[in-house]
């Protein structure tokens, strides 16, 4: 079959852009239309999504098995739990997390390229695990937004005292550090963690405090 013989059977790519080109679009179906709020939209679905399905996954069956594997090993072993199997389950669903957010973010740059995805960002991922708690998902909620929200407050206060742009690229990166060696020598659990601490300490004291009265409530009566 000669294909030469028929012009519908093949477009080159510039006829292709032509015909795209000249499609009509009712701009009345464009009013309103605002691509960043759409963008945030997806990506607020997405991370809604696999939040549920990540705190199910923790708090289910698999979830008790990776916190048993990350504890003890060996303990999880000797109870019939394979650590190996364990293991490669949970890079698994973390690298399909990982390619949600990177879908995700490809539509955002509307680029997808090594360079997007280099050394700082992924240190600046483990600096915000770091920094929430890498014991639970909400302390990797919370440092999501410390990273996010730091570079806005830099170029905030770099906008109210003028300061030149080389202390503004760079005092991010200061801030992540300091916050990391903090968190490293006075809460290793991160926010989360430090919070949790907290709280236990607060309950010890008021049940000590309880415990307490009833004793001496109990030697009065006596």
């Amino acid at each position: 079959m000669d294909m030469g013989s028929d012009p519908g059977a093949m477009v080159d790519g510039s006829s292709a852009e032509t015909m795209l080109e000249e499609v009509p679009i009712d701009a009345s179906l464009l009013d309103g239309f605002v691509l960043q709020q759409w963008q945030a939209s997806v990506a607020i679905a997405v991370a809604c999504v696999v939040g549920f399905l990540a705190l199910n996954l923790v708090r289910g069956h698999q979830g008790r098995v990776w916190q048993a594997v990350r504890d003890d090993p060996v303990a999880a072993a000797v109870v019939g739990i394979a650590p190996g199997q364990a293991k490669v389950s949970a890079f698994v669903v973390s690298s399909l997390f990982a390619a949600l957010a990177g879908g995700v973010l490809a539509q955002i740059l509307t680029f997808v390229g090594s360079g997007a995805f280099g050394l700082g960002l992924s240190l600046s991922l483990l600096v915000g695990v770091v920094l929430g708690g890498r014991l639970s998902l909400l302390g990797a909620a919370i440092g999501a937004v410390l990273l996010v929200w730091l570079p806005e407050l830099v170029d905030a206060l770099s906008a109210d005292r003028g300061w030149p742009d080389q202390v503004t690229n760079n005092a991010p990166n200061l801030l992540y550090g300091l916050l990391v060696v903090l968190v490293v020598l006075v809460a290793p659990g991160g926010i989360t963690g430090s919070i949790g601490d907290a709280a236990r300490w607060l309950r010890s004291r008021r049940s000590g405090r309880s415990g307490g009265a009833r004793h001496r409530e109990a030697a009065t009566d006596a």
